[in-house]
C-alpha cells in the first residue's frame, strides 16, 4: 500500500500587520497548504487506480491556539487540516485513507514557543516529546486505521474543545511583547 506523508513545515513568527503579504508570509502557505495539495494531487490518481492508498497531513495543535505573532503558522496549518478533512469526505467509500497528525510540542527546530518574543519568561509547558514519540503514534494510527491522531494526548484538548484553545492563546499571548514586535525591527 502507498502512502504520502506530508510533513513539511514552515515558520514565521511576526506582525501581520508588517508582515502582510509578504514573500515570505506567503511561502509559509506554499510549503505548509500548497506543497502538501500538490503532492497529494500528484499520487492520487496511482491510488485511484489501485484503490488503496493513504495520504497523512501533519498539522499542528498551534491550529487552535491563536497565539500573537504566530498568525501565518498556525492559519495555514488550520488551512491544511481543513482541507484534510475535505479529501477524507471526497475520498469516502474509496479504498484511499486520509490520517491528519496533530502534533503538540515537539522537541524540533520549529518549536514556535521558542521563537516568541516573550516579555519575561516564556509560560511553563508541558515538556516537548521527541519527534520520533511523534512518528510511533503515527504508525500505531496507521496500524489502527485512524483519521486523526494527537501526540501528545493531550495535545486533542483545544481542538476539541475550541474555547479552551483561544484561552490558551489569551493568557499566554498576554505574555509576548507584542508591542515590540508591532513597532517593527530596530535600527
Amino acid at each position: 500500500m502507498d502512502i504520502a506523508i506530508n510533513n513539511a513545515g514552515a515558520n514565521l513568527t511576526g506582525a501581520q500587520s508588517l508582515l502582510a503579504d509578504s514573500s515570505a508570509a506567503r511561502a509559509v502557505f506554499e510549503v505548509n497548504v500548497w506543497a502538501p495539495l500538490a503532492l497529494t494531487a500528484a499520487v492520487l490518481p496511482a491510488m485511484r487506480s489501485a484503490d488503496s492508498g493513504v495520504i497523512v497531513n501533519v498539522t499542528s495543535t498551534v491550529q487552535a491556539v491563536p497565539l500573537p505573532l504566530l498568525g501565518y503558522y498556525s492559519a495555514s496549518k488550520a488551512a491544511l487540516a481543513q482541507a484534510t478533512r475535505s479529501l477524507r469526505l471526497e475520498l469516502a467509500g474509496t479504498g484511499i485513507r486520509v490520517l491528519e497528525v496533530v502534533p503538540g510540542a515537539t522537541d524540533t527546530a520549529l518549536r514556535d514557543i521558542d521563537e516568541l518574543p516573550w516579555k519575561s519568561s516564556p509560560p511553563k509547558t508541558f515538556p516537548p516529546v521527541a519527534p520520533a514519540a511523534v512518528a510511533a503514534a503515527m504508525i500505531r494510527a496507521l496500524e489502527h486505521r485512524a483519521n486523526r491522531v494527537a501526540y501528545p494526548r493531550y495535545s486533542l484538548l483545544p481542538l476539541e474543545v475550541p474555547a479552551l484553545g483561544r484561552m490558551v492563546a489569551t493568557i499566554g499571548g498576554r505574555r509576548v511583547d507584542t508591542h515590540g514586535a508591532l513597532a517593527g525591527p530596530r535600527r
